[in-house]
């Protein structure tokens, strides 16, 4: 079967737009097992820690000036993928004040791919973001992009397991 060289040209656009909006990549730096051979962490690293919520879980390691997320979600659901952020994240003080996270430097796009879980299979989504310059205890909260149909309610602002993390 013959490709035409458009079809090759979309095929290497998408690889491309899914690396650079946060898809497995060289340069996304997590070591999670995501991204990285299983269970690896780094030498004198901290242990991660864990929060589970209606089946979901997220797991933060703060490594260096890097805070690490992963949250692994549990179907019957659907979810903006593609070049949509899935997965957002930031930092609460304890003081309550919003640490705002840096912004992405991934490609805007449009393209937005709804990504259908079932019902007991699990997704896992994970970013690496910029620690605060600041010591001390902070809440990570998050929101996965979940795919709504049109009419079927406001969108929630927060929707991922709260964790504590101490950063040093």
């Amino acid at each position: 079967m013959k490709t035409h060289p458009r079809q090759a040209l979309i095929v290497i656009m998408a690889g491309l737009a899914l690396t650079a909006c946060g898809g497995p990549g060289p340069s996304s730096g997590c070591v999670f097992s995501s991204c990285a051979p299983s269970g690896f962490v780094p030498p004198g690293s901290p242990s991660p820690v864990s929060a589970t919520d209606h089946g979901w879980t997220t797991t933060v390691l703060v490594v260096s000036d890097k805070v690490q997320v992963r949250v692994t979600v549990v179907g019957p659901l659907s979810v903006d993928a593609g070049c949509a952020p899935t997965l957002t994240t930031w930092l609460v003080r304890a003081d309550g004040t919003k640490i705002e996270p840096s912004p992405g430097t991934g490609v805007r796009c449009q393209a937005i791919v709804i990504d259908d879980i079932a019902a007991g299979q699990t997704r896992d989504y994970s970013l690496v973001m910029d620690a605060p310059r600041e010591r001390g205890t902070y809440t990570l909260h998050g929101l996965v992009r979940l795919h709504l149909p049109i009419g079927a309610g406001a969108r929630v602002s927060e929707n991922v397991p709260v964790v504590t993390v101490q950063v040093p």
